[in-house]
C-alpha cells in the first residue's frame, strides 16, 4: 500500500511514491509533491513553488490557494520552457552515460539507421542496431516491478534505444564553426571545434557595413602582421615559398585565412615542390594545427581518391605528402574533379555511399620534380618551388622556428589570420581564389605534363638537339625533321606519329605541308618525309603561342645544335 501523508492545503489527498518521488492525487491529476519540489535545485525547478504561491496571495489579502490552484500554474513563461529545455538536454547527456558511453542515434547515415558516437580522436564511429545490441547483450535495466513485486528487466539498449531521453539526429552534416545553437534541427555536426587555446578574431567583432569590424581594434587587425610573433614562419613562407614574391606571398596568407573565414570547397590546391629538408612539411603542419583533429596527413593516393573515403567528409584541410599523381591519369582526372567539385561521394564501410557536402582543400607535397600534372590552362594550382638554400635539412634553423611557434606564433597568426583586416579582404571581393598567381614552378609542371609528341618536341626545343637524322639548310638557319624516324628514335608509339607531326606543324608555321627529303649515306640513303622547321628563336615563339603561355629557355642555347650546310639538290625549302 502507498505510504499516507498529510497534504499542505490540509485536503488530505494521497500521496505515493514512484522511483522515490512522491507523488500527490489531487482532482484527478498527479502532480510532484510540493515539498519534494520546493527541495529541489532551483534550475530544475524555474517555476512558481506552492509556498512562493501562498506568500504572493498573503502579501495581495487573497485567500491561501489550494494545491489544486497551485497545479493550474504549471504552465511554464518562454525563459522557464528555455530552461527546462536546457535541463533536459544535460539529462541527454547523461542518459545511460555510465553503462553505454555518449551515444547517440542517427536516422539515416547512408540510408540505415545507426548508433553514433565519437572516439578519442573526435571522429565519428558508427554500428547497426544488430552490433549495438551485441556489443553489450548482457546489459539490463531495472523498468518497474511486476505483479508479485520483483523488479522487471529489459535488455539495456531496448531500453536506450526507445527511450525519450535518447539522443536523436536524423542527418550528419560537417558545418566548420557553427555553434550548437545555431545549428538546424536534427542535424549532427561533425565539427569539434577549434583547438585550445585558439581563439577566432571575429568573436571580437561586429559586423558593419563595410564588413567585419573589431569591437576594439588590436594589432592583430591591421595589415600587417606584428613584429616579434612569427617572424620566422613568414620570412620562410616569403623567401623560401615564395621566392620573395610578395604578390604569390599575399595569395597565399589570403588562401590561409580563407580556409578559416570561408570554410567550404575551394578551387585552388597549394602544391609544394622541392628538395627534401627544404620545409615543405613544416609548414604544411603548422597550418594544419589551426584545424585540429580536422587536418589530415595522406601518404598514400589511394587514400584521397580510392573508396571508403569517409576520413574525408569532417575535414577542413588534407595535406598529401609524397603522393605521385603525376604519373596515374586515371588519378588525375579524379584529383582535378575532387578540387573543384563542391560535394564529394562519401563511402563509409557497412553502409550505402551518400553525397555530402566538400569542406575541404588541398595541399600536396613531393621531392620529385614532377607533382602534378597540369594542363594548358591549369588554374586549380599555386605552385610553389620549396627551396630554403644553405638551411635544406637544417635541423636547428627550423627548431628555431618551432620554438617560436611553439612560444606565442601559433596562437598570434591565428588570431592575425581571423582578424579584421582578413576578414574584409576574404569576404567583399578583393580576394578570387580563381586569380592566383601564375608562378615558374606551375609552369615547369605543365611543361612536364605535355602529352608524349608534345615533350618531344617541347624537350628539342629546350635543348636545341635533334634526336634522329636531318638536313640542315645554311641559307636560313632552317633544318629538316622526319616524322616516321623522330618516332622511332624518340621511341613513342606508332599511335603518337600524329599527334608529332602536328607538332612540328605548329613550328613550321601555319599552313605548312610535309614534305619528302633524302636522308642518310650510301645504300641507307632514302626519302624521308617530314617538315622544314626555322631558326630555333622563331620555332620557340611559336610554340610559346602554341601552349598560350611564356617559356623559360635556357639562356645558353639559342640556335640549332648543328653544322648547317646546304640543302640537297631537289629538296624544297619552304622559306
Amino acid at each position: 500500500m502507498p505510504e499516507q501523508h498529510t497534504a499542505p492545503d490540509g485536503a488530505n489527498p494521497e500521496i505515493s511514491f514512484h522511483n522515490g518521488t512522491p507523488i500527490l492525487s489531487v482532482k484527478g491529476h498527479h502532480v510532484t509533491h510540493p515539498d519534494y519540489f520546493n527541495s529541489l535545485p532551483y534550475i530544475e525547478r524555474r517555476r512558481v513553488t506552492y509556498d512562493e504561491l501562498c506568500a504572493r496571495a498573503a502579501k495581495e489579502g487573497l485567500p491561501t490557494p489550494s494545491i489544486a490552484e497551485w497545479a493550474k500554474t504549471f504552465r511554464l513563461a518562454d525563459a522557464e520552457l528555455q530552461a527546462m529545455d536546457e535541463l533536459i538536454e544535460a539529462r541527454r547527456d547523461s542518459h545511460c552515460i555510465n553503462e553505454l558511453g555518449p551515444r547517440f542515434v542517427i536516422r539515416e547515415y547512408g540510408n540505415k539507421a545507426r548508433v553514433g558516437w565519437f572516439d578519442d580522436r573526435g571522429e565519428l564511429v558508427t554500428m547497426s542496431f544488430a552490433e549495438f545490441h551485441n556489443a553489450h547483450i548482457e546489459k539490463t535495466v531495472e523498468i518497474g516491478v511486476d505483479a508479485e513485486g520483483k523488479p522487471r528487466r529489459t535488455p539495456l539498449t531496448k531500453y536506450w534505444l526507445t527511450h525519450p531521453l535518447t539522443r536523436r539526429y536524423d542527418r550528419v552534416e560537417f558545418l566548420p564553426g557553427v555553434e550548437p545553437e545555431n545549428m538546424p534541427e536534427g542535424v549532427l555536426n561533425l565539427w569539434r571545434g577549434w583547438p585550445m587555446p585558439l581563439r577566432p578574431g571575429w568573436s571580437e567583432m561586429r559586423i558593419g557595413p563595410n564588413g567585419p569590424e573589431p569591437s576594439r581594434r588590436t594589432i592583430f587587425d591591421t595589415g600587417a602582421m606584428p613584429e616579434g610573433y612569427c617572424d620566422m614562419l613568414l620570412d620562410h613562407m616569403l623567401n623560401n615559398m615564395c621566392r620573395g614574391d610578395e604578390e604569390v606571398m599575399h595569395f597565399l596568407l589570403a588562401w590561409m585565412a580563407d580556409a578559416l573565414w570561408n570554410p567550404g570547397p575551394c578551387e585552388t590546391a597549394v602544391i609544394l615542390q622541392g628538395p627534401q629538408g627544404s620545409g615543405k612539411t613544416f609548414w604544411a603542419e603548422r597550418f594544419m594545427e589551426f584545424f585540429g583533429i580536422h587536418a589530415l596527413t595522406l601518404d598514400d593516393e589511394d587514400q584521397v581518391v580510392g573508396n571508403f573515403n569517409k576520413h574525408l567528409m569532417n575535414k577542413s584541410v588534407i595535406f598529401a605528402d609524397e603522393a605521385f599523381f603525376a604519373g596515374n591519369r586515371r588519378h588525375a582526372a579524379k584529383l582535378k574533379t575532387l578540387i573543384t567539385r563542391p560535394d564529394l561521394f562519401v563511402e563509409p564501410k557497412g553502409v550505402d555511399g551518400f553525397t555530402a557536402p566538400k569542406m575541404f582543400r588541398l595541399i600536396m607535397a613531393s621531392n620529385d620534380d614532377h607533382v602534378i600534372r597540369a594542363e594548358r590552362d591549369d588554374r586549380r594550382n599555386l605552385v610553389l618551388r620549396v627551396d630554403a638554400g644553405g638551411h635544406n635539412q637544417d635541423r636547428e634553423y627550423f627548431a628555431r622556428m618551432h620554438k617560436e611557434w611553439r612560444e606565442g606564433g601559433r596562437t598570434a597568426l591565428f588570431r592575425w589570420l581571423t582578424g579584421a583586416f582578413w576578414g574584409k579582404a576574404v569576404s567583399n571581393g578583393q580576394f578570387r581564389m580563381w586569380s592566383r598567381p601564375v608562378t615558374a614552378a606551375l609552369q615547369e609542371q605543365k611543361d612536364m605534363s605535355l602529352p608524349p609528341a608534345q615533350m618531344v618536341v617541347h624537350n628539342m626545343l629546350r635543348e636545341g638537339d635533334l634526336p634522329c637524322d636531318f638536313a640542315p639548310d645554311t641559307r636560313n638557319g632552317a633544318v629538316f625533321v622526319p616524322t616516321r624516324l623522330l618516332v622511332r628514335e624518340t621511341r613513342l608509339k606508332e599511335e603518337d606519329e600524329k599527334a608529332l607531326g602536328d607538332a612540328l606543324r605548329v613550328l613550321a608555321g601555319q599552313g605548312a605541308k610535309s614534305v619528302r627529303v633524302y636522308l642518310g649515306e650510301g645504300r641507307d640513303r632514302r626519302q624521308h618525309r617530314g617538315f622544314w622547321l626555322p631558326p630555333l628563336e622563331l620555332c620557340r615563339q611559336r610554340w610559346e603561342q602554341h601552349l598560350g603561355r611564356a617559356v623559360a629557355w635556357p639562356a645558353d642555347v639559342a640556335s640549332w645544335a648543328v653544322d648547317i650546310g646546304p640543302p640537297e639538290n631537289g629538296d624544297d625549302v619552304p622559306f
